[in-house]
């Protein structure tokens, strides 16, 4: 869920480009929602410009706020997941491949690529690499839900709405 939150926070506030002034305060506005703005003034103390902001929020591997380091932690976690029935694979082959394929897009991922915007209104490659790992994202979280959890069963009430003093 972080991961998907981060992806729709950066897509909204930084795929747009704004004039200089809004584009610091947005800056800030993420960072500050992830929770990172005080380690980005540390580690880069005499920048503030968006690359600087991609490598702590996307590719930081320090930073468990960051997209890399919680798709990393996924890939790990997908191993810790148990198996209910020894004849069936542990997860999902798609699961694995989706997390997988993710982690190599924003390992690959080059920063200043994602600066660019060459309509200057929108930075395409950042919301093209952002909008692929939604859907990697949620492939595996539709096969892991598939596996893990019973979709067969119909609602049923969970409380007897008749009180006792009726």
């Amino acid at each position: 869920e972080r991961s998907l939150q981060t992806i729709a926070l950066l897509r909204a506030l930084w795929v747009p480009v704004f004039a200089r002034e809004q584009q610091q305060t947005l800056l800030e506005t993420v960072l500050l929602s992830a929770e990172t703005l005080i380690t980005f003034r540390r580690q880069y103390s005499d920048s503030d410009d968006l690359r600087c902001g991609l490598e702590l929020v996307l590719l930081d591997t320090r930073n468990p706020r960051s997209l890399l380091y919680q798709l990393q932690s996924l890939q790990s976690n997908l191993d810790l997941l148990p198996d209910s029935a020894p004849s069936e694979t542990l997860v999902p082959a798609g699961a694995r491949r989706s997390v997988l394929e993710a982690v190599a897009k924003v390992q690959l991922t080059d920063p200043d690529q994602l600066t660019v915007a060459p309509d200057e209104q929108r930075r395409d490659a950042l919301e093209t690499l952002l909008l692929e790992l939604r859907t990697l994202l949620l492939e595996a979280a539709l096969a892991i839900s598939d596996r893990y959890f019973d979709h067969s069963e119909g609602p049923h009430q969970l409380i007897d709405s008749e009180w006792a003093g009726d």
